[in-house]
């Protein structure tokens, strides 16, 4: 129907929609995937609010990470956050074609990278493989460089759905609407994805 649109598939990224369907997506549906890849245009075209809007909608975000990596102190806090704000203004030109459907994602691994930069070091959650409900078992892991080591032998859906699952803190549900896939889907890759992280983190750990 005319005015009505959606991704051709799947695999359709973000990037390569236009401004209208995005609107859509994001006045029809809510999709903060569209609503953030429209922000990311707008600050680039020098809509500084925009980029303020973007930035305060990751706020809560940036603590959970930076608490998980044992970033504690506000002032440290700060300073990552002002890590990653230069990243991104840094990359500004190019940045929203670089993203294929997620900006949170995109903003996680960057503040990541940015803790990194700072040599901290904390425990890490890490799911079982024998477990998808909502009361996943957990253990921990000190060396978050191992863990960096072992999430790059997950595949790219099996990344989106660990920083999903494991940061965002979503239900399958949930995860499988932004996924565009069904919950059961979902369990299955975060049971594979679990036993792949498992493997991998004991045959490193052992060495």
């Amino acid at each position: 129907m005319k005015g009505q649109h959606k991704l051709a598939s799947r695999g359709t990224k973000y990037r390569d929609l236009g401004d209208e369907i995005l609107i859509e997506l994001w006045n029809r549906s809510g999709d903060i995937n569209a609503r953030d890849i429209l922000l990311l245009r707008k600050w680039r075209g020098g809509h500084a609010e925009s980029g303020v809007e973007l930035l305060e909608s990751q706020e809560n975000l940036l603590y959970r990470i930076c608490l998980m990596y044992g970033v504690r102190a506000e002032n440290d806090i700060e300073d990552v956050f002002n890590d990653v704000v230069v990243d991104l203004m840094e990359n500004l030109d190019t940045l929203p074609e670089r993203i294929e459907k997620s900006f949170t994602g995109y903003f996680y691994w960057r503040t990541r990278k940015a803790i990194q930069k700072r040599r901290k070091k904390s425990p890490v959650v890490i799911p079982t493989p024998d477990s998808v409900s909502d009361d996943d078992d957990i253990a921990r892991i000190e060396d978050w460089e191992v863990i960096e080591k072992c999430w790059r032998t997950l595949t790219e859906t099996q990344q989106l759905i660990f920083e999903l699952r494991y940061i965002q803190e979503m239900s399958l549900d949930e995860i499988a609407s932004t996924t565009e896939s069904t919950a059961n889907a979902v369990g299955q890759n975060i049971f594979r994805l679990s036993r792949r992280m498992r493997d991998c983190l004991g045959n490193l750990l052992e060495r």
